[in-house]
Formats: C-alpha cells, sequence, structure tokens
C-alpha cells in the first residue's frame, strides 16, 4: 500500500530541505488602526508566533490531504490579524493559487489558532510550502 503524505513547511523553517533556498522570515507588525495602538506597546514577537503556527502545521497538512489538487501543491501566503487578544481576524489567502477545499480547510485551522495576549494587535503574513513525503 502506497502512502501519499503532505507536509506543511513553514518556508522560514526550510532546514530539511538542503536545496531549499534560505527562507524568509515571516512578518508581523503592529495593525495600522490607531485605535488598536497604544504608545509603547508591543505587538507579538516573530517567536511567539511561530510557536502557535509550528502547533497549526499538523493541522494544515492535513488540509493538503483533503485537496482535490494534491499533486500540484506549492505555496501560499496567509494575511491575518492577531487582537490584543490573541484572536485571529481578517484570515486570507493573499498569495497562491489553492483549490476551496484547501482554503477554506487552512483558513480555519487559522482562525481556531489561539496567541498569547499582547498590548497591541499583529498584522501577519505568513508564507507556506506544501511538499510531497514521497
Amino acid at each position: 500500500m502506497k502512502c501519499s503524505c503532505w507536509l506543511v513547511v513553514v518556508l522560514w523553517l526550510a532546514a530539511c530541505a538542503s536545496e531549499t533556498p534560505p527562507p524568509e522570515a515571516p512578518t508581523a507588525s503592529h495593525a495600522s488602526s490607531p485605535r488598536k495602538k497604544s504608545r509603547g506597546a508591543k505587538s507579538l514577537s516573530p517567536e511567539q508566533l511561530r510557536r502557535v503556527m509550528n502547533k497549526k502545521s499538523l493541522a494544515m497538512a492535513g488540509c493538503a490531504e483533503l485537496s482535490e489538487n494534491k499533486d500540484s501543491l506549492s505555496s501560499m501566503t496567509i494575511e491575518f490579524e492577531v487582537g490584543k487578544d490573541g484572536k485571529v481576524s481578517g484570515e486570507h489567502i493573499a498569495d497562491g493559487d489553492v483549490d476551496d477545499v484547501l482554503r477554506d480547510c487552512v483558513l480555519g485551522v487559522v482562525r481556531d489558532a489561539r496567541f498569547p495576549k499582547s498590548g497591541a494587535a499583529t498584522d501577519v503574513s505568513w508564507p507556506l510550502r506544501f511538499r510531497s513525503n514521497q
């Protein structure tokens, strides 16, 4: 029996694939809305974002298994905002040609993520790369 497994590899975590070019770090910045910012308030750090997103990578790999186009998956960029309370909002696929099943599943995983509370909202752009494990 042949097993077709998909792994989600976050671009900054490409240590497993030596042929992969050096990854870019995901971006995080304060939200642009003045009412959401407090003077001197800190948004989430890249490390805080990585910890939560790493925990979600297995669920996103499961999303790839559900995709109608498993053989043509490659990469996408997800954008979302993490509020001061750690809840996700405004999640959407900013880049990548993915089917509706994969899009809805990945966005659901991101929507359910819970981040640490912070002093300011954090805008996130998170690149993902899907690779076949065959």
